[in-house]
């Protein structure tokens, strides 16, 4: 004996999967913020049940944190001379104004080297201006000493860097010279502290006087 499904029966198992793809294709969206989600079937709707162990997942904030300077003092150098060089950070949020505090990793360099000679994080503020410091032992040549945002961070909402444009920043070249040679600067020994030797003759004199 042969049996049939209804047409009833056969619709309700077709929409059964497709609330089962649609529940499998929107799991993954959830995945840092959902630990489990039930599907209950009934004959009527699927009811579809999401076990949250945090928020929905948060929009990221737009921000833009500008190098705005760069500067090198003293601006005269030889050298060996240690030099200061000073990077000034903007944070310049578009309008309307976040004010979740975002961590600013900077990295400094000399002209186009990929290594950084410092590397640090500042908290900025919308609206807020800091400053990053740090020394260099000067080389000779002409040089750049630049600034650039190496990355982003919040506690709360992603940021998202809205104009990487203005990232990086670079110093007014300098040029450092050679140093006074140790040879050239030290002063010539004076003639009449040298020793002198007496000779036999000069002795005989000293006598007969």
């Amino acid at each position: 004996m042969r049996s049939f499904e209804s047409p009833a029966a056969t619709s309700r198992g077709c929409a059964t999967q497709a609330r089962l793809a649609f529940a499998d294709r929107i799991a993954p969206c959830y995945a840092n913020f959902v630990s489990a989600i039930k599907v209950a079937l009934t004959p009527s709707a699927v009811v579809l049940a999401l076990v949250c162990v945090g928020a929905a997942p948060a929009r990221a904030q737009n921000v833009d944190v500008a190098v705005e300077m760069v500067q090198v003092t003293p601006t005269a150098v030889k050298v060996n001379d240690i030099v200061t060089i000073i990077a000034t950070l903007r944070r310049l949020d578009p309008r309307p104004a976040n004010t979740q505090p975002v961590d600013v990793l900077v990295q400094l360099f000399v002209d186009d080297a990929t290594t950084p000679i410092s590397t640090q994080t500042v908290t900025l503020r919308q609206g807020e201006t800091v400053t990053v410091r740090t020394q260099w032992k000067a080389t000779e040549g002409k040089h750049e000493l630049r600034a650039k945002i190496a990355g982003l961070s919040a506690r709360r909402r992603t940021p998202r860097d809205v104009r990487p444009s203005n990232d990086e920043a670079r110093s007014a070249p300098i040029v450092v010279t050679p140093g006074s040679s140790p040879s050239s600067s030290s002063p010539a020994p004076s003639r009449a502290s040298e020793p002198r030797t007496i000779t036999t003759d000069e002795l005989s004199m000293v006598g007969a006087r």
